[in-house]
């Protein structure tokens, strides 16, 4: 099932995390420095409290995970001079993500989200296996109980299904032509050439004119090369020489290179940004277009949910304890 990634849940040593962060921090900041909170309360949206320990499981879990990329000691790495540290900025992110999860599920009623009897038996499968995966000695130091874990899995499965909900009615019919993706190999010329200074400037006409005879000498070996690829590769100023493309990659060199033929190759193609050789292997991929289509209606779906989001955000009332989760140390 696709989903976005700014709603899908954490739960430490069982999911990954893979949250957004938010655009708007200021947000977050409604003037809770004295309030009084209960004793677990982290946080409440709309007056929905959560509890500060499942917070506190999405950090533990941000932090295995860059432990496991990074290795040890990741956590207390400088990033600057200021002697910001990786955990901090990370711990700052994570809790960006864990307001926004549950800007989302204070919005469930609204699309009237109800959990299945399923639904509900793997919630407590997932449950009893965190507990058992996480052993007596973790529960205890960072006082985790099962309600605390059963709630994280609850606001994973309610969020998606929020999506779901959300993006049920976006237009799935995307167009033969823009779906479209062929193979191509092809060489890339730049009319831009990089100064001692770091800058890139066009080419001036002399160099331009030189420069587009040597591609025609180019197109003119290429045609008779059985490795066009290598051949390719060894002559492009491209970063690749093989892509599967549709409208638009080649700039206004698109739509010539859309109408050649498997095995054709185009003519040398001028764009404002330099030449093409373009060798068609194959006109229609099967494969690559339907990857494509799910990837336009996936990028629809996101667009979607991203602009509901946004209202939420804007409109949800957030009363945060700041002091209580500066206090959390993974």
């Amino acid at each position: 099932m696709k989903r976005s990634a700014i709603i899908t849940a954490v739960i430490f040593m069982a999911i990954c995390l893979a949250g957004c962060g938010l655009s708007d921090i200021k947000l977050f900041q409604k003037n809770t420095e004295e309030k009084v909170y209960s004793e677990n309360r982290l946080l409440s949206v709309n007056g929905i409290e959560s509890d500060y320990r499942e917070a506190l499981l999405y950090l533990l879990s941000a932090k295995e995970s860059a432990e496991k990329l990074y290795g040890e000691g990741i956590w207390e790495l400088k990033l600057d001079e200021a002697g910001t540290t990786y955990g901090a900025l990370r711990k700052k992110q994570v809790l960006e993500e864990f307001i926004e999860l549950k800007i989302i599920c204070a919005n469930a009623g609204e699309y009237e989200v109800e959990l299945y009897e399923e639904e509900n038996r793997d919630i407590a499968e997932y449950t009893r296996e965190f507990i058992e995966k996480a052993g007596r000695e973790n529960l205890l130091k960072y006082n985790i109980s099962e309600p605390v874990v059963k709630t994280l899995y609850t606001n994973n499965i309610i969020a998606n299904k929020i999506y779901e909900a959300v993006t049920l009615s976006v237009d799935t019919n995307v167009p033969d032509a823009e779906a479209r993706r062929g193979k191509y190999q092809y060489i890339f010329k730049s009319k831009f050439k990089e100064t001692e200074s770091g800058t890139s400037v066009p080419l001036t006409e002399e160099e331009n004119t030189t420069l587009r005879e040597q591609v025609q000498k180019l197109r003119n070996q290429a045609v008779e090369k059985k490795d066009f690829l290598s051949f390719a590769l060894l002559n492009t100023e491209a970063k690749e020489a093989e892509v599967y493309a549709g409208a638009g990659f080649f700039n206004e060199a698109s739509e010539l290179v859309m109408a050649l033929s498997d095995g054709e190759f185009s003519p040398v193609l001028e764009t404002g940004d330099g030449y093409y050789i373009v060798k068609c292997i194959k006109a229609f991929d099967e494969e690559a277009t339907v990857a494509n289509r799910e990837k336009i209606v996936l990028a629809r779906q996101e667009a979607r949910f991203e602009e509901l989001l946004e209202k939420w955000k804007a409109n949800a009332q957030v009363e945060t304890d700041y002091k209580k989760w500066e206090s959390l140390n993974p």
